[in-house]
């Protein structure tokens, strides 16, 4: 009895160790297909990264290239833009180097033309343009005097004052004449016309300021030269 209880025990055990050992090799069957499909998927997943990584450097070289191409495009229109600044300051500086010269050739002809009395000039006597100055300013006038003092500016124009009245043994009453012309010198007699600008204001040698009529002339001419007198 007891022999044949251990024999069907052990006939129960070897049945469910084959049963589990089948269970057990279904499962290790399954298994090594999920790895050999997750080796797959990995392998996969590799190829896919490298690929997008050559993608990558790909574009990465794409945008490098740009940016130099970009880099060279501004650096010819900082280029052109420094050559365009430096044409413009060439051409403005010749502009006026040619406006210099042709003040400078205007003047010398002035200078080198005799020079002579328009008609249409009028002489007011002095006190009448101190007193109504906005009356006479822009009246063509003509005035006979003794030059008194001569200043040159850095245009090569003169600054004269000029006194018109003869008193005898001296002259008086200073006109201030801004004048474009021949050389003259303190002392030369002159007749010079031109327009009455009204009144200027200069301050003196003592520091007092002196209005006396303006005039701008068109001509004078020397009538004794202060060497002669």
């Amino acid at each position: 009895m007891r022999v044949a209880l251990f024999t069907t025990l052990v006939l129960l055990f070897v049945a469910c160790t084959s049963q589990h050992e089948q269970e057990l090799q279904v499962n290790l069957t399954r298994a090594s297909a999920q790895i050999t499909a997750l080796d797959a998927q990995i392998n996969a997943t590799a190829v896919n990264l490298s690929t997008t990584e050559n993608a990558l450097v790909a574009c990465t070289e794409k945008l490098e290239s740009r940016a130099a191409d970009l880099s060279d495009t501004q650096r010819q229109l900082a280029f052109e833009e420094l050559q365009k600044a430096k044409f413009e300051h060439f051409y403005e500086q010749m502009i006026e180097q040619n406006i210099a010269l042709n003040q400078s050739l205007q003047s010398c002809l002035r200078k080198g033309t005799p020079q002579t009395i328009g008609t249409g000039y009028r002489t007011i006597p002095y006190d009448d343009l101190m007193r109504n100055a906005d009356v006479y300013t822009g009246s063509k006038v003509t005035y006979t005097g003794e030059i008194q003092q001569v200043g040159q500016r850095d245009d090569g124009t003169f600054v004269l004052r000029v006194d018109v009245t003869n008193k005898g043994y001296y002259w008086s009453d200073t006109i201030w004449v801004q004048y474009d012309g021949p050389r003259v010198l303190e002392k030369d007699l002159v007749t010079l016309s031109g327009t009455f600008d009204g009144l200027t204001t200069y301050r003196a040698v003592l520091g007092n300021d002196i209005t006396i009529p303006k005039v701008t002339a068109d001509a004078i001419v020397v009538t004794v030269k202060a060497a002669d007198r």
